[in-house]
């Protein structure tokens, strides 16, 4: 399959965070996870990811604080957030855009609506990085 992108899955929802980690490692991404926003630092921090997809509500540190402390550290600052959460869409959407994401999807979540924008997100936004191709299902 060659290499791939890696992303980094915050999801304090075990069942969540698994689903999410199936659907993209079926596309070929490969995938570390975070269960809250202190883990998705240090993840970040150690493993430099291609993209991070990030709950907004979690215990310890919420999306919204954790999206912010990424953006702070230099290495970080241009890696696309995508956010996501089942709260008020709107309120969360403008808070996380005001943190700093680069994209916002609604939960629930689907491959139909997830996929897409990953790939989307990958290969049109990522600064400094030439697409690599996925294989197709």
């Amino acid at each position: 399959m060659g290499e791939s992108f890696l992303i980094l899955v915050v999801e304090d929802d075990r069942d969540i965070r698994e689903l999410v980690r199936l659907m993209l490692e079926a596309e070929g991404y490969r995938v570390i996870e975070a269960e809250n926003g202190v883990q998705a630092l240090e993840a970040a921090r150690r493993h430099e990811p291609d993209a991070i997809l990030m709950d907004m509500s979690m215990p310890i540190m919420d999306g919204c604080q954790s999206i912010r402390r990424i953006r702070e550290q230099p290495r970080l600052a241009a890696v696309p957030i995508i956010a996501s959460t089942a709260y008020n869409r709107w309120e969360w959407r403008g808070k996380a855009i005001l943190a700093g994401c680069t994209d916002f999807l609604p939960k629930p979540l689907s491959p139909g609506n997830y996929l897409p924008c990953c790939h989307d997100t990958l290969v049109n936004r990522t600064p400094g990085r030439h697409p690599k191709l996925l294989r197709k299902r």
